[in-house]
């Protein structure tokens, strides 16, 4: 009568499907980086849109107006009320109000439709934020190009801000104030 066993697996065996899963982990990685960039982006427009969804919002429940503001050429938005004590004009805020800092995902910056600043930055090295900076942030009065949401769900101006990140096509999100619907273009 034959005996049925079970052949145990050999350490040579072992590391040689190891390497192997390595190896076309290896061969992967940059296929997928191609796919990144794009990913980025709408990660940023998304987080973006949802930004002033909230700063509408706030205005709205509020009754004042609300700023959303950028530091062009960088990943940095802010938000709070559309007054000199929260952008850095001095006095001491009053009230409970949403303040909100934040960055864009790694590598993915802003621009500003006709700022001037033409120059395309989508390839200059991304600099991540360490953690002492990222929680502190740029200034108050740094920000600009701001979006500034109105009481009656308006915003005061039409905006257009494009993000850039190197790999991925310039994408522009417009903002209409009137209707507050947006839109985006990509170059």
């Amino acid at each position: 009568m034959k005996r049925n066993t079970r052949r145990a697996v050999s350490l040579f065996e072992l590391l040689l499907v190891v390497g192997i899963v390595a190896f076309m982990a290896v061969l992967a990685v940059p296929a997928m980086d191609l796919f990144m960039p794009d990913t980025k982006v709408k990660g940023s427009i998304d987080q973006v849109r949802a930004a002033w969804a909230d700063a509408r919002a706030r205005a709205i429940e509020e009754g004042r107006p609300y700023r959303f503001a950028i530091v062009p050429d960088t990943g940095y938005y802010r938000i709070a009320p559309d007054s000199s004590e929260y952008w850095g004009g001095g006095g001491t805020p009053k009230g409970e109000c949403l303040m909100h800092q934040d960055t864009l995902p790694g590598g993915v910056r802003f621009q500003v439709e006709g700022s001037g600043s033409g120059a395309d930055t989508s390839d200059v090295p991304w600099i991540e934020p360490d953690q002492k900076s990222a929680a502190s942030g740029p200034s108050p009065s740094s920000y600009s190009y701001p979006v500034v949401f109105l009481p009656d769900g308006t915003a005061r101006n039409d905006v257009a801000i494009a993000f850039v990140v190197k790999g991925a096509r310039r994408t522009t999100l417009q903002l209409r104030g009137l209707t507050g619907s947006t839109s985006l273009h990509t170059d």
